[in-house]
């Protein structure tokens, strides 16, 4: 676990770097530069200003919300912008699957500028979608006193908090969108796209490991585990559980009481001699914030306390007592991570190989959701919904499902052959027909 690669400074001899500093002073000389350059190479005059609202909003970026999300120290001052684990293999999964589809995009007839066009809106619409999903799920977390505070905590993306059907959600409108508006035949687009989401995902679970985030449940009997550092996602939800302390506790309504329904052999409980069926009137537990104040400011606080008033008994673990580890749980990062892989592999030698459009992009999202619904049963990091043990993931994978059924049967009832080659600057598509003299002989 790796959440923090480095940090850039808040400031350079004096100068800010983030707002109306040196980080938009360089991106408007870049700006610039491509513009000059689009124009040497005799663009249309449409094309040399296709990059212009990408630098808009990257420059907005730049002024307005980097200075929100620059890490803070005590006293309120900005330190600098974090760069996230996370958000650098968020970055690696979207050039991969840019360089996927813009491989295959030559071999198609598609141009680059294209490719690089819809991956923006792509990418913009992606984040916006992911990040919404999170926050309306999770919204007690981000709710602060004023709505500058809590628009700065909803803009730390790159920090996770990304949900993945909410990524794919809004990532697919803007294809449609984008499609639309460049006559591209729809389902030939989504399968050109297909390797580039999975791709795309794979990298992203890699941050999800660096992060600690997307984590599974307890690994026990063998299985292949991996464990976490004091305050990461797993140690922290293992602690508020009484988990990392080896107890399972369950509240008894009947008897008002805390229920020790299992107590690992050799855990912290059992050296404090906790056995099954011990009961307790109260269970106190630090905060997060709490538990990490006290392992930095006064480590022999007590954390964890387990309570018995009528028989005067009370067990307590502070600070320092912790277990400077979570206990292993299952690397669902690491499997979802290779899931993706597998996937990207098969979109990938679907394509050319379809007899009809939307075969590619079908495959991914009946597979997914199938694979991603069984990880949800090793995962513990959301709860179920709706009365039900099915997590929001899970449901939403049922869903996909739903909706893929029919859309199978659009694909496979359509009579039309599968595009072979895209003339973009026509806005027209060729099913299997002659490709043009000098067009590359394969895909």
């Amino acid at each position: 676990m790796l959440p923090t690669l480095f940090r850039i400074p808040h400031a350079i001899a004096g100068i800010p770097v983030f707002g109306w500093g040196i980080a938009l002073a360089a991106w408007i000389v870049v700006s610039i530069g491509v513009l000059v350059g689009a124009r040497l190479r005799r663009r249309t005059p449409r094309e040399c200003l296709e990059p212009i609202p990408f630098a808009l909003v990257v420059g907005a970026v730049i002024v307005f919300v980097l200075p929100q999300i620059e890490e803070r120290g005590l006293h309120d001052e900005p330190l600098g912008l974090a760069i996230r684990g996370y958000g650098v293999f968020m970055l690696v999964g979207v050039v991969a699957g840019v360089a996927l589809a813009g491989f295959r995009a030559r071999r198609v007839g598609l141009d680059l500028d294209t490719i690089f066009s819809m991956a923006f809106w792509m990418f913009l619409a992606g984040i916006a979608g992911a990040r919404t999903f999170y926050v309306v799920e999770y919204w007690d977390e981000f709710r602060r006193p004023t709505i500058a505070a809590t628009l700065g905590e909803i803009l730390r993306f790159t920090e996770g908090g990304l949900v993945v059907y909410g990524s794919a959600l809004g990532a697919l409108g803007a294809v449609v969108v984008f499609a639309a508006r460049r006559r591209l035949p729809l389902l030939a687009t989504g399968d050109l796209l297909a390797p580039s989401l999975a791709i795309g995902l794979a990298f992203g679970r890699i941050g999800c490991i660096l992060n600690g985030c997307c984590f599974g449940g307890l690994a026990e009997g063998g299985w292949p585990s991996q464990a976490f550092p004091f305050g990461s996602p797993p140690y922290i939800q293992q602690f508020q559980s009484g988990r990392l302390l080896g107890l399972k506790l369950e509240y008894d309504a009947a008897r008002l009481r805390w229920i020790a329904t299992r107590v690992v052999p050799g855990s912290p409980a059992a050296e404090r001699h906790v056995v099954e069926g011990d009961a307790f009137e109260a269970v106190i537990v630090a905060t997060p914030r709490e538990l990490l104040l006290a392992r930095a400011e006064n480590p022999t606080r007590d954390v964890f306390i387990l309570e018995t008033r009528s028989i005067d008994r009370s067990i307590r673990w502070n600070a320092a007592s912790l277990p400077s580890m979570s206990r292993p749980v299952h690397p669902t990062q690491i499997y979802a991570s290779l899931n993706a892989f597998l996937l990207a592999g098969i979109t990938w030698l679907l394509f050319p190989v379809r007899r009809l459009d939307g075969v590619a992009f079908a495959a991914f999202f009946t597979l997914y959701p199938i694979s991603r619904f069984l990880l949800e049963v090793i995962r513990v990091d959301e709860l179920g919904q709706w009365g039900t043990d099915l997590t929001i993931s899970q449901w939403m994978c049922a869903g996909t499902i739903a909706g893929i059924i029919p859309f199978w049967i659009v694909v496979l009832t359509r009579r039309r052959p599968a595009t072979t080659w895209f003339d973009s600057a026509a806005g027209r598509s060729r099913a299997n027909g002659p490709r043009p003299p000098n067009g590359p002989s394969s895909i």
